[in-house]
């Protein structure tokens, strides 16, 4: 979100423009440290309160956004700004309640403004008022104003009119009669010196209805469209937002793609992560470290392998590093020599893993122990895919791939071992915290299952777990085991001990399911409705196609964990079959 300021240049204090500049170069510590000074002036200017609680809702400093906005209404209470501030901020901590009524009250003071009213919409369908969410946004596409807000409004209409009964929305007649309106306004208001804009607009529409076919031809239609338009323009060059919106749409593509099993086109589109922008502390969503420049090392672009040395590069995400790295026997039948810069964190796994592979670390680059002359070809590793595993049946190692450190492995099974079959559980996922939400169960949810004394449950889990469990066992008396030994945020190998030393192990989908599925451990995941392009969607393919070990159960589009749940418990009583035979 761009820095705000104010419409007179002549209003602007000196000290604002400053803040606003090093807020536009990126410098958002600084820039907020210049706005809480402003704020503590006796009338601070409305873009103080509004960037720096833009900047702390970024780094997810929710509560102290909420108290900044908050003293802004009572200083700017004509402004809906504000307000509307405030509900994103409600909206990022799942308070959808709070959300709605800040909403609602910007939009009493600007019934116009487009961002509340979609994001109003967008809560009231989370809450389950599904027709009034429709009548909220209909209402805007019926008087936008203009071709963009028209442009703006469709999506969002669409997803209103979906998330209605099929009885209500008369089954595929209002929404087949809907989508037409809105293509024939999209394309017949698309403006000229943008002719692909409608294309955008019209793949991300066919992409939320699962056309994936439609939304594909609109991104060929886009390419059309731009290399004519730049044909009659001699020397103009595409503008960045162009370029943003190109990759965005195109990394979107091969998610929907990947999560329905169309490996071959999904792969090809999941390039452009590496241009698209992240939200988190990671730049890109698939930001890595390049050692060398392609002018000193080509990147491989799908051509034999054969006596040739290629270096791969490991993605940003250790669980992604770890899942793309089974692929790694199949590039070595080829004839090609593997080296492997996975990020140090893994550097011990796969040193004992992969022993006829050189593993390279941050240490070994700086210290020049290796050359750009030591390598023929280099590539990201979530990169390969594309050219040699566009089949499902391209996937699941033949035989365990990692190996735990055997001697740390049968230490702390003595060490939690009473006769009971060890499950290992995880409950929770990483990343921003509205994400984290979207993947992960309660432990309350968990209680029918982890109540089974015929198991020792083992936390496996990432961060500081154990007052989490100290409080769930005083609530529930259920007792779960805590290892302060282990820190997998500060010892990786030491975690894959800890996951190896299990008969099964029960998580979300997060990295553990990479250690339990890479070592060939039984294991139960529960996989949520909003999970990632990891998982195809259930009704197309069930299960995980990357570890044979791995079995999956789904939450249901609605959020309802009891069917996987019930699953999960089945899943149990066959292990501890397994375990007594």
């Amino acid at each position: 979100m761009k820095p705000s300021t104010l419409k007179n240049p002549n209003e602007i204090p000196a000290d604002l423009i400053d803040a606003v500049k090093l807020h536009e170069a990126g410098k958002k510590k600084e820039a907020l440290n210049r706005y809480l000074e402003l704020l503590k002036k006796r009338e601070p200017p409305l873009a103080a309160f509004l960037n720096s609680a833009s900047i702390l809702r970024a780094d997810e400093k929710l509560q102290q956004a909420r108290k900044i906005l908050k003293r802004a209404i009572t200083l700017y209470p004509q402004n809906p700004g504000p307000w509307n501030n405030l509900g994103n901020c409600f909206l990022d901590d799942e308070m959808l309640t709070s959300a709605v009524i800040s909403y609602r009250n910007a939009l009493e003071i600007d019934p116009t403004l487009l961002d509340a009213r979609i994001s109003l919409s967008s809560c009231l369908r989370k809450l389950g008022h599904s027709h009034l969410s429709y009548a909220v946004i209909l209402m805007a596409y019926k008087y936008a104003k203009d071709s963009s807000q028209t442009n703006r409004i469709s999506l969002p209409l669409v997803e209103s009119l979906l998330s209605l009964p099929e009885e209500t929305r008369g089954a595929s007649a209002t929404l087949h009669q809907l989508t037409e309106q809105i293509e024939q306004d999209i394309l017949s208001n698309s403006p000229q010196d943008d002719p692909a804009k409608g294309g955008f607009t019209l793949a991300h529409m066919w992409m939320n209805l699962g056309q994936m076919d439609r939304a594909i031809a609109c991104r060929d239609q886009v390419i059309k469209e731009t290399e004519n338009f730049l044909r009659k323009k001699e020397g103009m060059k595409l503008r960045k937002q162009f370029q943003e919106s190109w990759h965005m749409l195109s990394w979107n593509l091969a998610i929907n793609l990947l999560k329905q099993g169309r490996l071959s086109e999904g792969w090809r589109l999941y390039e452009h992560g590496l241009q698209v922008p992240a939200s988190g502390a990671q730049r890109w969503q698939r930001s890595l470290k390049k050692p060398f420049r392609p002018s000193e090392v080509p990147f491989w672009k799908g051509q034999s392998l054969r006596d040739k040395r290629l270096l791969l590069l490991g993605e940003q995400g250790i669980g992604d590093s770890m899942m793309f790295a089974t692929l790694i026997p199949r590039l070595q039948e080829e004839g090609a020599e593997i080296f492997l810069f996975p990020g140090d964190r893994l550097l011990e796994i796969y040193k004992r893993s992969l022993t006829n592979v050189p593993i390279i670390s941050h240490k070994d680059l700086k210290e020049g122990k290796f050359k750009s002359t030591d390598f023929d070809l280099q590539v990201p590793i979530g990169s390969i895919c594309q050219y040699r595993f566009t089949n499902l049946n391209d996937y699941c190692p033949r035989s365990p791939f990692l190996k735990a450190n055997a001697s740390q492995v049968s230490e702390l099974r003595n060490k939690y071992s009473d006769g009971r079959p060890l499950i290992g559980l995880s409950w929770q996922g990483g990343g921003k915290a509205n994400r984290i939400k979207m993947k992960s169960i309660g432990l309350k949810q968990l209680a029918p299952l982890l109540q089974r004394k015929e198991f020792n449950f083992v936390s496996l889990q990432y961060g500081d777990d154990g007052p989490h469990l100290e409080r769930f066992q005083k609530s529930t008396g259920i007792n779960v085991l805590h290892d302060d030994d282990i820190n997998p945020l500060k010892d990786m190998d030491g975690w894959l001990s800890q996951v190896g030393a299990m008969d099964g192990v029960l998580s979300i989908a997060n990295t553990t399911v990479h250690g339990s599925g890479g070592l060939g451990i039984p294991t139960m995941c529960l996989v949520s409705n909003k999970s990632d392009w990891r998982w195809i969607e259930p009704e197309i393919y069930q299960g995980n196609y990357w570890y044979s070990s791995v079995d999956a159960t789904y939450q249901t589009k609605d959020g309802n964990w009891s069917q996987a749940l019930s699953s999960a418990d089945g899943w149990l009583t066959n292990q501890l079959s397994k375990h007594t035979n």
